[in-house]
């Protein structure tokens, strides 16, 4: 199975985007290797 994990950092560009930074983390599986019976297979063989 393939997957991809990103994690990045939001740091504020000046005073009117606020002062605290944040964090954001994702988990993405993709559809071909969940379900490789039907999305998996090519729409024109």
């Amino acid at each position: 199975r393939t997957y991809a994990v990103g994690i990045e950092a939001l740091i504020p560009a000046n005073g009117q985007t606020g002062r605290a930074v944040g964090v954001i983390a994702q988990l993405h599986w993709y559809f071909d290797d969940l379900f490789p019976n039907s999305l998996g297979k090519p729409l024109v063989s």
